[in-house]
């Protein structure tokens, strides 16, 4: 872009976030793996992520977040971990929808639910970090079948199964 760029409406995508905390959470990994969902703050610097092993992240220094740095700095957890702890008790009041056999088997119908795992019977103690493997190997055994490759897709699969037995759509 060349010339005066001042007059042009818009926001700095370089600039850092405000210090305003921002909640952040899934819920993918416990409704449709049956794994522990994932909550976390993001602040200006830090990135808690609240698991079974939780993990925080300098976004600053460590921008891709490749270095889990929760051992070193313990009291950055405790202080985030406390604020996620009010968010959290804000949502306790609030029950989550639940569906019935009927609206589950036509959602299923339609291809809008892979799987449905109520979140009473999650196992909260499987981290997702340790499922990841075995949902690659899911992914592009699912990836290659849909290519029509069966060759490719097979030993994938197979590893879905080894590393999660539980995997319904690998089974499938």
């Amino acid at each position: 872009l060349e010339g005066d760029t001042r007059d042009i409406a818009g926001a700095r995508l370089v600039d850092p976030p405000a210090e305003d905390d921002a909640y952040i959470e899934t819920k993918h990994t416990e409704l449709l793996r049956g794994w522990a969902p994932l909550y976390g703050i993001r602040t200006a610097q830090w990135k808690y992520i609240r698991a079974p092993r939780p993990e925080l992240y300098d976004v600053r220094s460590d921008p891709g977040e490749l270095h889990d740095v929760t051992l070193l700095h313990p009291d950055i957890v405790q202080g985030l971990s406390s604020r996620l702890d009010a968010i959290l008790a804000v949502q306790a009041g609030q029950a989550p929808m639940r569906l019935d056999e009927r609206t589950a088997e036509q959602l299923r119908s339609l291809g809008y639910v892979a799987a449905i795992t109520d979140p009473a019977e999650a196992d909260a103690r499987m981290d997702p970090k340790d499922g990841a493997p075995g949902a690659a190997a899911l992914f592009w055994g699912e990836e290659a079948y849909s290519r029509g490759d069966l060759t490719e897709a097979e030993p994938r699969l197979l590893e879905a199964i080894r590393l999660d037995p539980s995997a319904k759509d690998a089974h499938s």
